[in-house]
């Protein structure tokens, strides 16, 4: 389509989204090592960058995942997490499903780490379905609520979970309303603020969020 590198440039220059990204490519890294796990990096793979948002900004979702191979190379763990956040929650990419939940596996939250290969999974990931294919649901629950903290969550039912706000904070309404109910009362304050240490605690000992 582009007969010189210099063609491409002025493509992109104009604007044109799938430019934007051949040319961000082109210059960020040696393409014969595209599908290997060592990508090689040329010196303007900064500049590459920059062409690559431009043409994410535009829709242009081959552009994050050459940005999450260049940040996977350079081991930029934070703007990968984003990236591959953009790609599960925008486009519902497998690709950064799969990848979200090998960085969560690595941090140990087993039940995050399920539902991402889960979501992977169901998008046609076939390593999401390899790993999915030996899930043990009592070992490593699937995570119900995967954009709230476990941290948060257990810390507020350890020490006010007899008022309900960590089921709140999960969007746990029928709980949080049982415990606000019985918090007002002589008799269910201490089991309310019971049931929410246990609750804590729980979370925090899993790593994980129940129902």
């Amino acid at each position: 389509m582009y007969a010189t590198l210099e063609e491409l440039k002025q493509a992109a220059m104009s604007g044109n989204a799938e430019a934007e990204y051949l040319y961000g490519a082109a210059i960020s890294f040696d393409k014969s090592t595209l599908d290997t796990d060592n990508l090689i990096l040329y010196p303007t793979w900064h500049e590459g960058v920059q062409w690559l948002r431009k043409a994410a900004d535009k829709g242009e979702v081959n552009a994050l995942v050459c940005m999450a191979r260049i940040y996977e190379t350079t081991g930029d763990t934070g703007k990968l997490n984003m990236i591959y956040n953009e790609l599960s929650e925008k486009y519902n990419n497998p690709y950064g499903q799969y990848k979200l939940g090998k960085m969560y596996e690595m941090r140990g939250n087993l039940s995050k780490a399920y539902y991402y290969y889960n979501r992977a999974a169901t998008n046609g990931n076939k390593d999401a379905q390899f790993l999915m294919q030996y899930h043990n649901p009592d070992v490593a629950p699937i995570d119900k609520h995967p954009d709230k903290s476990y941290v948060i969550y257990g810390l507020l039912g350890v020490f006010i979970g007899g008022t309900g706000i960590h089921n709140f904070y999960a969007g746990q309404t029928k709980k949080g309303i049982i415990k606000v109910l019985m918090a007002i009362t002589l008799v269910g304050a201490l089991p309310s603020s019971l049931w929410g240490l246990f609750e804590g605690l729980n979370a925090l000992f899993s790593k994980n969020i129940g129902d």
